[in-house]
């Protein structure tokens, strides 16, 4: 924790789910407030149907060792080359087989889905790793 950066990092144990209410809930006892939650995940890429409106890209991001899953988004805010980047990255690598990633962004909690991933960047992940 960095309380002059005003910055925790707090790493999940294996198999433990993002919990945001929870930890939102537990800043706030501590006297802090949580301005954002950044996301670092590696799962399985699938293809997601839905509405692929605001930034959706009809991906998700599951969790096999917690059962979670995460909606991936891109920032509508950036750049219209770098939104439509990101998208086309995502769909080349499942395209291509390449279905294990590790994904990187900010915490997104919709109403219908319970937890997204407005993602800045995303690696794949070698057979192995």
């Amino acid at each position: 924790m960095r309380l002059k950066e005003q910055n925790a990092k707090v790493v999940l144990k294996s198999g433990q789910q993002l919990m945001p209410a929870e930890l939102r809930k537990a800043v706030k006892e501590a006297d802090f407030q949580v301005k954002e939650i950044r996301l670092t995940a590696t799962g399985t890429l699938q293809k997601h149907k839905g509405d692929q409106g605001n930034g959706y890209t009809g991906f998700v991001l599951e969790m096999p060792q917690t059962e979670q899953v995460f909606r991936l988004y891109v920032n509508t805010s950036e750049e219209a080359g770098t939104k439509t980047n990101l998208k086309t990255q995502l769909e080349e690598a499942f395209e291509a087989g390449n279905k294990r990633i590790t994904a990187e962004g900010l915490v997104k909690e919709e109403e219908r889905f319970p937890i997204a991933i407005v993602i800045a960047s995303f690696q794949i992940v070698e057979e192995g790793d």
